[in-house]
C-alpha cells in the first residue's frame, strides 16, 4: 500500500483544529468577560464543596464521639457489673454460712474466721469483709487486726442496708479507706432473724484495680472521664481526681436530674465543672448504679477544626489557582495558535520519516475502508504476503493471505476487534510458504469508529516473525530435554540419599542397642551374682545383707539407665514445678564445689528479678551435675566453671534461631575453660552412647539425655565449643507464670496415719504380687491379693473390707482401668492406685477415659516405701473429702 495514501487524511486534520480554535478566540472583549466569569464560578465550586464537607464532617465527628462514649459505657458496665455481682455473691455466701448465729457463736467458730479471711484474700479486688451486729458493733472481720470497739450504727452502709429491707444490697458513696489508704466504697446487706433486724454484712472492694482498668481504656486526648453514680447523684467511683469528692448536695441533685432515663446520651455543659462535654450513661440492672462516660467536646472536635482549617486554606489556594489558570488561557491564545502550526509542520516531517523507517525495516502497512470494503497494501506488505496486487477487498483477502489452518482463529480475532474495539493482534502463517518452510507473520492494528460508534476504518502493520518462532521452538525442545535430564539426576540423587540415610539409621540403631546391652548386662551380672551369693550364704546374715545391698544398688542403676533413655527419647514422666533459678544455682554451687575438687572454681552469674522456671527439679539437678562432670573432665589441670541464668522473651512475630515457640524462657548456661571440642566431636556430641571417655567413666547418654529433658520440658539445648576455647552448654526452659508460682506454694493435706489399713492388691504377675504383698505386710498393712480383675470384683461382691485398691494397668481379661470403674460402681469413692510398667504415653491417654480424680498413677518399678506413702496420701485425701462433706 502507498504510504502517502495511508497518512494523507491525518495530515489535513490539524489545520481544521486550528481554524476552529481561531474562531473561538475571535470574540474579543466579550470572550474575556465570559472567561473571567467562568473562572470565578469555577473558583467558587471548591469553596462550596468545602463548606458542605465541613458541615457533614462535623456531624459525623459528633456522631462518632457519641458512639465511642456508648461503647465505653458498654465495656465499663460489663466490668463494673462483674465486680458488683462478685461482691454481692460473696456477701450472699457469707450470709448463708452465718445463718442465724449470733456474734458469740461466730467468734467461737475458728473455721468460719478462716473462711472469712480466705474469701477476702482470694477476692481479685482486694475485698475486706466484716459483720456488724444489730447495735452497730463489729462482730467479725476478715482482718482481725483492724477490729475496734467503735459504734458504727451511724455509718451509711449500716443505716442504708437496714432501710433497704430484706434481700437488697446497698451501695455507699466513695470514701478513702484508712488502712490501706485507697479509694473504695461499701456494699452492705442487712441480716434478718425472724423478721427482726440482726445487723449487716459489709464488703469493701478496693477501687485500685477498677481505676487501673479505666486508665487503660480512657482516651487522654479527649479528656475522657468515667464515673459511677447512684440514682440520687452520689458518687460511687470516678476516674479523675479527686477520686473521692466531697459530698455536695447541689451537685448531686443536678447529677440525679441529668440521668432521667435508664440509658441515654447527652451533649452540653457538665453539671460538675460546667465545661461542654459529650457523654453517655447506662443504669446497671438490679443494682441502680449509673455508669457514665464523657469526653471534652472541645478536645473531641479539635481534629475536625484543624482539618477544616487546613482544607479551607488548601481550597482557597486551589480556587485562586483555578481562576488564575482560566485567565491565563485567554492570554495564551496567540501562543497556542503558533504552537499548533509548528506541531502540524513537525507531524508532516514525522510521517515522512516514519515512511522511510518502515520501508527500510521491512515493516508492511495496510489500510481497509470498512464502508466500501476496499483496501490498499504497502509494497513491503505485498512482499511479506507474497501477492502481486496492492489493492484488496474485504471479501477475498482472508483466503488469499492466511494459511488454511489459521483462518478460524484469524477470523475470530478480527470479529472481536470489530465488535468491542479491542486491539487487533495476532500471529499467523502465510498462505504463500517461504523457500525454507512456513512463514510466520504478526499483524497489529486498530479499528477506527465514526461519530455514531460504528467501525469505519481499519489500519495496521505486518512483521515477519518466522526467525523468532523457529528460535522459540528450538528453545522449547532444549528446555524439555534439560528438564528430563534434571528429573533423572534428581531421582538418582534422592535414591542415593535414601540409601545413605538408611545406612546411618542402621548404624545408630546398632550403636544404641550395643550401648544398652552393655550397661544392662553389667546390671544383670551384678543382680545374678548377688542373688546366687544370697542363696549360697543364706545362713550368713552379714553376707546376705552385703549382697542384698549389691542387688538393690544394681536395680537402682538399671532404673537410672531407663530414666536416661526415656529422657533421651522424650517419653519419661516429668513432674514440672516452678523453680527459683537463683536458689537452684546457689545450692548447686556448694554441691559442685565439693564434687569437682579444689582446682576448679565454681562461679554463679545471675541478674536480679529472674522469673521461676517450669521443670522437674530432680531431672534438672541431674542434668546440671552431668554437665558439670563433663566440664570437670575437660579441665584436668583445673579451671573455672560458670553457671549462669538470663531471661529471654520470644516474640510472636520473630523466628527464634533454635526453633522455640513464642513465650517467656529462662536461659541456663554452663561454661567451662577446658580443652573444647573439634567440629567432628561437636557434631556427634549428642548422639546416644557416643563418648570420648572410657567405658568405666561414661555411657555417652549424658548430653542426649540433657537434650531430651530440655525438649520434653518445652525448651531446647545448644552446645558451643572450639578447641582451646572451652565449651558453653545452654538450656532454654519455659518460665513459670504468676498463677503457676502461686499454685505451687499451696500445700495439700497431710497423709493420714495411725490406723490399720486393708489393701486389695491385683497383679497378674505372681512374683510382683508376692513381693509387693510381703512389703506391705511387713509395714503392718493387711493385704488381700488377687491375680485378676474378675477375682478382685468377686472379693468386693463378697463384702470384703477394702480401704484402698492397688491394681496393675495391663492384665489379661479385665484391665486396671476397667477394674477401677467396676469397683467404683460397687464402692463409690474407693481410693485407687494404678501401677504400670509401660513407658509410652498410652497410660496417660487411657487415664482420660476415667473420672477426674478417680485414681493415682505410679510407674514401675516402685519402692515399697513410695507405695505406702501413696496409700497414706490417698486415704488422707479421702478423709478430708468426707470431713468437708459433713
Amino acid at each position: 500500500m502507498d504510504g502517502e495514501y495511508i497518512f494523507k487524511n491525518s495530515l489535513s486534520r490539524p489545520s481544521l483544529g486550528v481554524s476552529a480554535m481561531s474562531g473561538f478566540f475571535e470574540t474579543g472583549v466579550r470572550g474575556r468577560v465570559r472567561l473571567a466569569a467562568a473562572a470565578i464560578c469555577i473558583a467558587l465550586v471548591p469553596l462550596a464543596l468545602w463548606l458542605c464537607m465541613a458541615v457533614r464532617a462535623r456531624t459525623n465527628e459528633l456522631h462518632a464521639a457519641l458512639s465511642v462514649q456508648r461503647y465505653s459505657v458498654e465495656v465499663v458496665s460489663e466490668h463494673v457489673l462483674k465486680l458488683l455481682d462478685t461482691q454481692g455473691l460473696l456477701i450472699d455466701i457469707v450470709e448463708r454460712v452465718v445463718g442465724n448465729r449470733d456474734c458469740p457463736a461466730l467468734r467461737s467458730d475458728a473455721q468460719f474466721q478462716d473462711l472469712l479471711r480466705l474469701s477476702a484474700q482470694e477476692s481479685p479486688d482486694g475485698t475486706s469483709l466484716w459483720i456488724v451486729d444489730a447495735d452497730g458493733y463489729i462482730c467479725m472481720v476478715s482482718e482481725p487486726k483492724y477490729v475496734d470497739e467503735r459504734n458504727r450504727s451511724f455509718r451509711e452502709y449500716f443505716s442504708g442496708a437496714r432501710d433497704a429491707g430484706p434481700g437488697h444490697h446497698y451501695v455507699t458513696r466513695a470514701f478513702m479507706a484508712i488502712t490501706p489508704p485507697v479509694p473504695t466504697f461499701n456494699i452492705s446487706k442487712a441480716r434478718w432473724k425472724d423478721g427482726v433486724f440482726n445487723g449487716v454484712i459489709v464488703a469493701a472492694p478496693s477501687l485500685a484495680n477498677l481505676i487501673e482498668y479505666w486508665n487503660k481504656i480512657l482516651d487522654p486526648a479527649t479528656a475522657q472521664r468515667i464515673s459511677l453514680f447512684r440514682p440520687d447523684g452520689a458518687t460511687i467511683a470516678r476516674s479523675w481526681p479527686p477520686l473521692v469528692p466531697l459530698a455536695d448536695a447541689e451537685v448531686e441533685r443536678r447529677v440525679a436530674a441529668a440521668f432521667t432515663a435508664p440509658d441515654g446520651t447527652n451533649r452540653g455543659h457538665s453539671v460538675v465543672d460546667g465545661r461542654p462535654r459529650i457523654g453517655a450513661w447506662h443504669t446497671l440492672p438490679n443494682w441502680n448504679v449509673v455508669v457514665s462516660s464523657s469526653a471534652n467536646e472541645m478536645e473531641v472536635m479539635a481534629p475536625w477544626r484543624k482539618a477544616t482549617l487546613i482544607q479551607g486554606v488548601l481550597t482557597s489556594i486551589i480556587s485562586a489557582l483555578l481562576g488564575t489558570t482560566a485567565w491565563l488561557l485567554l492570554r495564551g491564545r496567540q501562543v497556542l495558535e503558533q504552537t499548533v502550526e509548528e506541531r502540524t509542520r513537525a507531524l508532516a516531517g514525522s510521517e515522512a520519516r516514519l515512511k522511510l523507517a518502515t520501508e527500510g525495516a521491512g515493516v508492511g502497512t495496510w489500510e481497509l475502508d470498512l464502508a466500501s470494503g476496499r483496501g490498499r497494501r504497502s509494497p513491503e506488505t505485498m512482499t511479506l504476503l507474497g501477492v502481486q496486487s496492492s489493492e484488496f477487498t474485504s471479501g477475498n483477502w482472508l483466503e488469499e493471505v492466511v494459511h488454511l489452518e489459521d483462518r478460524p482463529r484469524f477470523a475470530a480475532c478480527w470479529a472481536r476487534a470489530t465488535e468491542d474495539g479491542a486491539p487487533y493482534e495476532i500471529e499467523f502463517r502465510s498462505a504463500a510458504a517461504a523457500e525454507d518452510g512456513e512463514r510466520w507473520l504478526a499483524a497489529y492494528g486498530r479499528i477506527e469508529r465514526g461519530a455514531d460508534g460504528r467501525p469505519v476504518r481499519a489500519a495496521g502493520i505486518l512483521i515477519d516473525v518466522t526467525a523468532r518462532r523457529r528460535a522459540e521452538t528450538a528453545l522449547g525442545e532444549l528446555n524439555r530435554q534439560l528438564e528430563e535430564r534434571v528429573r533423572t539426576e534428581v531421582a538418582a540423587r534422592e535414591e542415593a540419599q535414601a540409601r545413605a540415610a538408611h545406612a546411618q539409621r542402621m548404624q545408630a540403631l546398632g550403636q544404641l542397642a550395643g550401648g544398652i546391652a552393655h550397661d544392662f548386662n553389667n546390671v544383670l551380672q551384678a543382680v545374678q551374682s548377688g542373688a546366687e551369693m544370697i542363696e549360697m550364704c543364706c545362713e550368713e546374715p552379714e553376707t546376705v545383707q552385703e549382697f542384698d545391698r549389691i542387688v538393690l544398688d544394681s536395680a537402682q542403676r538399671g532404673m537410672a539407665i531407663t530414666r536416661r533413655l526415656l529422657a533421651f527419647s522424650r517419653r519419661g514422666d516429668l513432674r514440672a514445678k516452678p523453680i527459683d533459678p537463683v536458689r537452684l544455682l546457689d545450692s548447686m554451687r556448694d554441691i559442685l564445689a565439693q564434687t569437682l575438687g579444689s582446682p576448679i572454681a565454681v562461679r554463679i552469674e545471675t541478674p536480679p528479678g529472674l522469673p521461676a522456671v517450669m521443670a522437674d527439679r530432680g531431672q534438672l539437678e541431674t542434668v546440671l551435675v552431668n554437665l558439670a562432670t563433663n566440664a570437670r573432665d575437660a579441665m584436668p589441670d583445673g579451671g573455672a566453671l560458670t553457671l549462669g541464668a538470663m531471661p529471654e522473651d520470644v516474640r510472636a512475630d520473630a523466628v527464634h534461631g533454635m526453633g522455640l515457640r513464642p513465650g517467656r524462657y529462662v536461659r541456663l548456661s554452663i561454661a567451662d575453660t577446658g580443652t573444647g571440642m573439634d567440629p567432628e566431636t561437636l557434631g556427634r556430641a549428642m548422639e546416644p552412647f557416643f563418648t570420648t571417655k572410657s567405658r568405666e567413666h561414661g555411657t555417652g547418654l549424658g548430653l542426649s539425655m540433657a537434650k531430651g529433658f530440655a525438649e520434653q520440658s518445652g525448651g531446647t539445648l545448644e552446645i558451643e565449643s572450639a578447641p582451646g576455647r572451652g565449651t558453653i552448654v545452654t538450656l532454654w526452659l519455659p518460665a513459670a507464670d504468676a498463677r503457676t508460682e502461686a499454685a505451687s506454694e499451696q500445700t495439700g493435706p497431710a497423709p493420714a496415719s495411725g490406723r490399720a489399713h486393708r489393701v486389695l492388691l491385683v497383679d497378674d504377675e505372681a512374683s510382683v504380687r508376692r513381693a509387693l504383698a510381703a512389703g506391705l505386710d511387713k509395714a503392718g498393712i493387711a493385704v488381700l491379693a488377687a491375680e485378676s480383675g474378675m477375682e478382685a470384683i468377686t472379693m468386693l461382691d463378697r463384702g470384703e473390707t477394702v480401704d484402698v485398691l492397688v491394681s496393675d494397668l495391663s492384665m489379661p481379661g479385665m484391665g486396671g482401668l476397667t477394674l477401677i470403674r467396676e469397683a467404683h460402681l460397687r464402692r463409690p469413692g474407693l481410693p485407687a492406685i494404678l501401677l504400670t510398667g509401660y513407658v509410652g504415653e498410652a497410660a496417660n491417654l487411657a487415664a482420660d477415659g476415667a473420672p477426674c480424680g478417680a485414681f493415682s498413677l505410679l510407674r514401675k518399678p516402685v519402692s515399697t516405701a513410695h507405695l505406702i506413702d501413696m496409700i497414706e496420701a490417698s486415704l488422707a485425701a479421702r478423709a478430708q473429702e468426707r470431713s468437708l462433706l459433713h
